[in-house]
């Protein structure tokens, strides 16, 4: 059985989407003939989108766990200067907290001296020195220093590494409107990226174009598509009645963009011509504690219709997907271009219930590589588009009428992380 070590900060209990991609790998790949072996940070009960995840020193220890999908080492973390001033409020805070990061993100690259993340580098290390079985390792973003850490341990033991971006270091799709500190911070990471990719094998992330877009930049040879997919398991356990009003919900985070300008139009458009049916509810889970430009339009729908519309609490991803199985449409919001593939990792488990996705995007394509031309996945940038959508499915509901969309078993079964996990353990394999 072939041994690969994961250095992946984001990890359960931690409950990110970027912790369920690793998870998935750690899940499955026994199954396929690979023993894992994770390396992450201590996370000690702290939930996610916490404050806690940053500013909360963890125990010194580092805490083994030896599961029947493999071994996980937890190891400490403790919080930097910058780390203090996410506590503290006020635009001066705030200004140094922006310019902490920058020097932090650069110094961390430079010296080990400035990165507190450098303890899932030692545990790494030890693994390796103590283990001379392990044939790949694999390192998966964000932070993107892990990159630097697997590029050291490649050099040092003389292994092979594999890249997992997930979303684009350099490019990402989710900080357009980014700030000049930030744009500056990429211009200087590109050239650790070039630096620390000079010896890995191959590389991954969620659609082809984003591979792409790394093979160019980079000059690695070797990428393929590793995409997202979901937990099917939970889907099978938690799927649930639909509810019995025409029900929209949202599940995750919102990036910062104005994608709920055209959906706040045609939802309140919506409304009024359906007589402000008291049974159309809007829900949006998990952005309670969030605060950017589409939060506040959520915010300003609450606040006008708080008889159709809520916000509640983020929940586990099996409370997720029982929301979505209860719903009549969910709704999706792109930050990227979606004919890019840039879709948002929830597309997956909302697909895999077999509810009508809306997405809505600011960018002037509405292309989508996900399923196009079905009614899986429809993309709209507009108040009527918004509008139409609504009124196409809620005459379904008015006669009484469950939908469900015309996606197939094995279609869904190539959505699930597991198929995925299938897919990245080929690649490890023409790697070796």
């Amino acid at each position: 059985m072939k041994k690969v070590l994961i250095l992946a900060y984001d990890f359960p209990p931690y409950t990110s989407v970027g912790a369920q991609r690793p998870y998935s790998w750690f899940k499955y790949f026994k199954k396929y003939n690979i023993e894992p072996i994770v390396v992450s940070r201590n996370w000690d009960g702290i939930q996610y989108n916490s404050i806690e995840a940053f500013t909360q020193k963890t125990s010194d220890q580092v805490n083994k766990k030896e599961l029947a999908e493999g071994t996980i080492y937890y190891t400490p973390y403790k919080p930097d200067l910058r780390d203090h001033f996410l506590q503290k409020d006020g635009q001066i805070n705030a200004f140094i907290r922006r310019c902490l990061s920058l020097f932090y993100t650069i110094a961390r690259f430079v010296s080990f001296r400035f990165d507190n993340r450098k303890s899932i580098y030692d545990q790494a290390r030890k693994v390796l020195q103590e283990d001379d079985s392990i044939e790949v390792i694999i390192a998966t973003g964000e932070p993107f220093i892990l990159f630097k850490y697997a590029h050291l341990l490649s050099k040092e033991f003389s292994i092979p590494w594999h890249a997992d971006y997930r979303d684009d270091w350099i490019n990402n799709h989710s900080q357009v409107n980014a700030s000049i500190l930030v744009k500056l911070t990429k211009r200087i990471e590109a050239i650790w990226e070039k630096k620390y990719l000079s010896n890995v094998a191959s590389i991954s992330s969620v659609s082809t174009f984003i591979v792409d877009e790394i093979l160019k930049r980079t000059g690695v040879k070797n990428g393929y598509v590793i995409e997202n997919g979901v937990d099917l398991d939970l889907v099978r356990d938690n799927s649930v009645s639909v509810d019995n009003d025409f029900l929209i919900s949202y599940t995750g985070i919102m990036y910062d963009f104005p994608y709920m300008v055209p959906f706040k139009e045609g939802f309140t458009q919506f409304l009024s011509k359906n007589n402000f049916d008291p049974h159309i509810q809007l829900q949006f889970i998990g952005i309670d504690s969030q605060d950017n430009q589409a939060v506040a339009l959520v915010r300003e729908l609450v606040n006008m219709f708080p008889q159709h519309c809520s916000i509640k609490p983020r929940v586990s991803m099996a409370e997720s997907i029982q929301i979505q199985s209860s719903s009549r449409i969910l709704l999706n919001l792109i930050a990227g271009d979606p004919s890019k593939g840039l879709v948002g990792a929830k597309v997956y488990s909302y697909a895999a219930v077999k509810r009508p996705i809306l997405s809505i995007t600011s960018h002037s394509n509405m292309r989508t590589f996900f399923f196009e031309g079905r009614n899986i996945h429809t993309v709209v940038n507009s108040g009527e588009g918004v509008l139409n959508f609504l009124e196409k499915y809620y005459v379904f509901y008015k006669q009484g009428i469950t939908f469900e969309t015309d996606i197939y078993e094995d279609e869904i079964r190539k959505l699930s992380r597991e198929y995925n996990v299938k897919l990245l353990s080929q690649y490890l394999a023409i790697n070796k």
